[in-house]
């Protein structure tokens, strides 16, 4: 049995009151007797005056895992994002209790049949199709799948959201390669709303924002909103 306290999208930069968000998460985690806590993207910008963001989360004494979200990549290349949360690979796993905890990437393009990470909102370049899971980071995980241990697959994008390029683009293909493991649960973020399905007998469960409701680029001002 494991137990776990999962959240996403902090966006610790973009608001005032990041730091109180922070503390509530902490709070609650003390009253849980946690194995580890994950955060399933867009924690902060990666950057040193940052790194006291995750001291805070250490500061429990816990383990405290993450994933790699799309604006971790808007000003750092890939190789400041992993100094910052002390990561060797941008997707990894770990052992906890007898399960294979399994971190993906998904912040990755495609172009003219190439592939490459984000960085710098480079996916909205003309002809891109994102957010994709690369060939390479394909074949990994199906070697951890081969063992046979029961696993929980976190990811900062959706393997269930059919809305164009906010689910994983190559979802289906991955999907298909979770039938018949001992996948038992994918979490993700991104999405800044609660979202609950089951495919193939797997749960797919999508964690809405620690901090706000993402409403779409439309709406200019908060009168616009009022209206």
């Amino acid at each position: 049995m494991i137990r776990f306290l999962v959240f996403s999208d902090l966006h610790y930069d973009e608001v005032t009151d990041g730091d109180n968000r922070i503390e509530e998460i902490l709070a609650d985690a003390q009253k849980r007797e946690l194995d580890f806590i994950v955060s399933l993207g867009d924690l902060c910008t990666p950057i040193k005056e940052n790194q006291r963001v995750l001291e805070r989360f250490k500061s429990l004494g816990i383990p405290f895992y993450n994933v790699i979200g799309n604006h971790e990549t808007d000003k750092c290349i890939l190789s400041e994002i992993l100094d910052f949360y002390a990561i060797n690979n941008p997707y990894y796993s770990v052992i906890c209790n007898g399960y294979k905890l399994i971190f993906l990437n998904t912040c990755y393009l495609s172009k003219d049949g190439e592939e490459e990470i984000f960085y710098n909102k480079n996916f909205k370049c003309e002809g891109t199709v994102y957010p994709i899971i690369p060939l390479e980071e394909i074949r990994w995980l199906q070697e951890e799948l081969k063992d046979g241990m029961k696993s929980i697959i976190f990811s900062h994008h959706s393997f269930i959201n059919d809305f164009t390029k906010r689910g994983i683009y190559n979802r289906e293909e991955i999907r298909k390669k979770f039938v018949k493991k001992q996948v038992l649960l994918c979490l993700n973020g991104h999405d800044h709303g609660d979202d609950y399905s089951i495919v193939d007998g797997i749960p797919y469960m999508t964690i809405n924002s620690a901090n706000y409701a993402w409403l779409g680029t439309q709406i200019a001002s908060s009168r616009e909103l009022q209206e």
